[in-house]
């Protein structure tokens, strides 16, 4: 499973929740367009100096490589962030972070499809992860969670409230059962 969160440049007065599944626009990127990619471009280059772009249709940038930054697509107005959710959590949520803030100077707002609403960037890691307390059993939970330091690079995953729901375990005996009906179909057997 992945991690998704989707950047985009609001336009027009409908709530920001409104406009996460609003289309790229099509065409040939504008002046202001393309000037937005580099300087995005410019931004994660200078947070990760290892970070190797290719080019996408109609001047997006898609992250292939880097030491840092997760795999992104970015267009002209709207991005995508995909990470893997067996990471170690701090690190995703470190990740996240920081492509938020880099975005944001931009003119980008993020969607978190997993909080279902908006992220704010905020300058302190401290203060971007009061967004995702709800997250952990006890606020004691989410302060001893902020509180360690990843000495060897793993911490624990944080506590989700009342384990897996009828609706997730539901789609996810529905995806197997496609995943086998496609394969039977292909003749697998």
């Amino acid at each position: 499973m992945s991690y998704d969160v989707t950047l985009f440049i609001p336009s027009g007065d409908a709530p920001l929740e409104e406009q996460v599944d609003d289309d790229e626009p099509h065409g040939e990127p504008t002046a202001e367009d393309r000037a937005r990619l580099e300087a995005i471009r410019a931004s994660l280059l200078a947070y990760d100096p290892a970070a190797k772009f290719e080019a996408g249709e109609h001047g997006a940038l898609i992250l292939v490589d880097g030491a840092k930054l997760p795999y992104l697509e970015i267009g002209p107005r709207r991005a995508g962030m995909h990470m893997s959710m067996a990471s170690d959590p701090r690190a995703l949520y470190e990740s996240l972070h920081q492509i938020v803030g880099l975005f944001a100077p931009h003119g980008f707002v993020a969607y978190d499809y997993q909080q279902g609403g908006i992220v704010k960037p905020e300058a302190d890691f401290r203060a971007f992860m009061q967004q995702f307390r709800s997250q952990w059993d006890t606020p004691a939970d989410f302060e001893a969670w902020l509180a360690q330091t990843p000495a060897s690079g793993a911490t624990p995953a944080p506590a989700k409230k009342g384990g897996a729901s009828a609706v997730g375990i539901g789609f996810g005996v529905l995806f197997l059962l496609w995943a086998l009906y496609k394969l039977h179909k292909a003749g697998y057997f």
